[in-house]
């Protein structure tokens, strides 16, 4: 994803998590089935796609349901909002 340019937008989004710098808002809604259809093979190394619509963090929610015993081998977790998640672009 690429940073959007601030004169884009009408007003300061740096505060708005919806239409911040790094939101990309101009695509569809990820589709569950879509993202099953393209990533979920028989043998292959996804077996499990979850969407979800907002979370603090997918790592957060997959390490919570590993530790409760609820996570499968190959599950993935894809949120269109992440609300505490750090990503690779706070990383030091």
């Amino acid at each position: 994803m690429t940073p959007r340019d601030p004169s884009d937008s009408p007003h300061d989004a740096s505060n708005d998590a919806s239409n911040g710098r790094w939101s990309d808002l101009d695509r569809p809604p990820l589709s569950g089935m879509s993202l099953r259809r393209g990533l979920v093979r028989e043998g292959g190394l996804w077996r499990q796609v979850d969407v979800v619509q907002r979370t603090g963090s997918t790592n957060s929610d997959l390490v919570a349901r590993a530790a409760g015993g609820d996570l499968a081998e190959g599950v993935v977790l894809v949120a269109e909002e992440q609300s505490a998640a750090r990503g690779h672009l706070d990383r030091q």
